[in-house]
């Protein structure tokens, strides 16, 4: 992990029309009744296939979001996490690299 980036992200929250309006989410192609909207991709199998694949390369992974739990409630997080996950969701805009972003 490189701790020299840490120091400079920049931490934002959003709303959830602001991320639809800015990120544009892609639906899920593969579940016509996904969560979050149609936008949520699972953990596991197909769906989960297709989020490893878009997260190939640094682009790519700033194209990437996961919903977390943190036990109190849920919320959409910029980036490919494994803790506390719930699923992912893809974007066509990506998240700037600086920016850590949570969505309410």
């Amino acid at each position: 992990m490189n701790t020299e980036n840490q120091s400079t992200n920049q931490y934002k929250e959003i709303e959830w029309e602001d991320f639809i309006a800015k990120f544009k989410p892609l639906k899920n192609p593969l579940d016509d009744n996904a969560s979050y909207d149609g936008f949520m991709l699972e953990t596991y199998g197909e769906e989960f296939a297709l989020v490893q694949a878009t997260a190939v390369d640094e682009a790519g992974r700033g194209r990437i979001w996961t919903v977390v739990d943190d036990g109190d409630e849920s919320n959409l997080v910029s980036g490919l996490h494994y803790v506390n996950r719930l699923g992912y969701v893809i974007t066509e805009v990506p998240c700037p690299v600086n920016q850590i972003v949570t969505v309410l």
